[in-house]
């Protein structure tokens, strides 16, 4: 049965009006007219959040308004990675002045000499080679306006009595990390000169009276490096029976004045110890490694003996069993491989290293290196036309005159 056919529906002629006769429908585009600086001020330091330091300081030049505005505290970052850069004064004042908490100038320039006008609020402060390239009055004038650091490192920087100071009397409470390693002390006293923390002159003199400083006053230290730092007999003496009983990690590393005896005091004081650095070109035998044994058994988790003239035997190796935590030994293996393959079959869980990558006491540069953080601080160095990488300026070879007593002039051989 077929379907019928639909019938087309007749249009209304009537209806029906022609395209010309239709009115089109002005559309009105309407935009806005207000301007950035008619906006009150929370939405632009909204704004503002967003952008990159060198355009918060662009912005700081528009206006009156805006430079009071560029210049809040919370829109300035807390910690800042200048590794390796030529850092102009101007911008390292207003970072200091801005509340900055976490602060590496690693191998920085500096150019020109900070005034700082207020305390800092540092926590963790990085001057690791600080002054190779940079005046060393910067270093002061900020250790001076610091006054809750907790991290500190001073690597291979030239120590002055007026540092000492500020370390221990203004930070002594706070401070939880000291790096003190391949530093240098000079000072004009009782006719006896210092280098390196080691009394050049055998007489009576008052060689302790840096580390005194740092031991009496900095009384809540966990880790503490002296690496390398050449402390006189009498120094050394002063630390391993002061030193606070609450130390977990020290280096002693590369001190040839370090002997058996001073090991027994301290370990017999100090039993938190978990990491514990004695290689290095020392005077130690295989008394210090039993004292340490002893009295650090429950705790000691890692232990640097290497570059020491001690060759360990089977004895040595049972003795090492009874330390249940150990994990980590640093090892002269390479001069005695025989007695290796030994400790390796006594005790197969603990890592004997020769290397020195997982023995990193109070340092702020670890496997990642000096550009990608310091501690635990995760920190890019930073990128921008304000820090520049700095040109292979050449080291500042400091010359100490002796114009009195307890005065020190540097200057710069470039």
């Amino acid at each position: 049965m077929t379907k019928p056919l639909r019938q087309k529906k007749k249009k209304n002629k009537a209806t029906l009006r022609p395209i010309s006769h239709l009115k089109k429908s002005k559309v009105k585009r309407v935009f806005s007219t207000v301007k950035l600086e008619t906006l009150p001020n929370e939405i632009i330091l909204h704004v503002f959040n967003y952008l990159t330091i060198l355009d918060l300081l662009k912005c700081g030049q528009v206006s009156k308004r805006f430079c009071a505005m560029s210049n809040v505290e919370y829109l300035w970052p807390k910690k800042f990675n200048l590794f390796y850069k030529k850092v102009p004064v101007g911008f390292l004042q207003k970072l200091l002045d801005h509340g900055c908490k976490y602060l590496s100038l690693s191998e920085a320039f500096v150019e020109g000499t900070l005034s700082l006008q207020k305390a800092c609020r540092l926590k963790y402060l990085n001057l690791n080679g600080f002054e190779r390239y940079s005046n060393r009055e910067n270093s002061e004038k900020m250790l001076e306006a610091s006054y809750s650091l907790e991290k500190l490192s001073l690597s291979q920087i030239h120590i002055s009595s007026k540092l000492i100071s500020n370390i221990s009397l203004q930070n002594g409470t706070t401070l939880k990390v000291l790096d003190l390693s391949r530093c240098t002390f000079c000072i004009y006293e009782n006719n006896c000169t210092y280098r390196g923390w080691a009394c050049l002159k055998d007489s009576n003199c008052t060689s302790d009276l840096p580390i005194k400083q740092i031991v009496d006053n900095c009384t809540e230290l966990k880790e503490l490096n002296l690496s390398a730092t050449e402390l006189c007999e009498k120094s050394i003496e002063f630390l391993v029976s002061n030193l606070t009983s609450k130390i977990e990690k020290l280096s002693l590393c590369w001190m040839p004045l370090l002997r058996d005896e001073h090991i027994k005091t301290l370990v017999t004081r100090c039993k938190k110890m978990t990491e514990l650095n004695l290689g290095g070109g020392t005077s130690l035998t295989r008394h210090s490694l039993n004292f340490v044994i002893e009295h650090l058994q429950s705790t000691l988790v890692k232990l640097d003996f290497h570059f020491n003239k001690v060759l360990l035997d089977s004895n040595d190796f049972l003795k090492l069993k009874s330390m249940k935590k150990l994990k980590l030994l640093r090892y002269n293996k390479q001069k005695d491989p025989v007695n290796m393959q030994i400790l390796k079959k006594m005790l197969p869980n603990l890592q004997v290293d020769f290397h020195n990558d997982n023995m990193i006491i109070a340092s702020p540069n670890g496997l990642m290196g000096y550009d990608h953080r310091f501690w635990e601080i995760n920190a890019e160095a930073e990128e921008s036309n304000i820090c520049k990488k700095r040109e292979n300026y050449p080291y500042l070879n400091y010359v100490c005159e002796i114009t009195g007593s307890d005065s020190i002039f540097l200057k710069s051989s470039i």
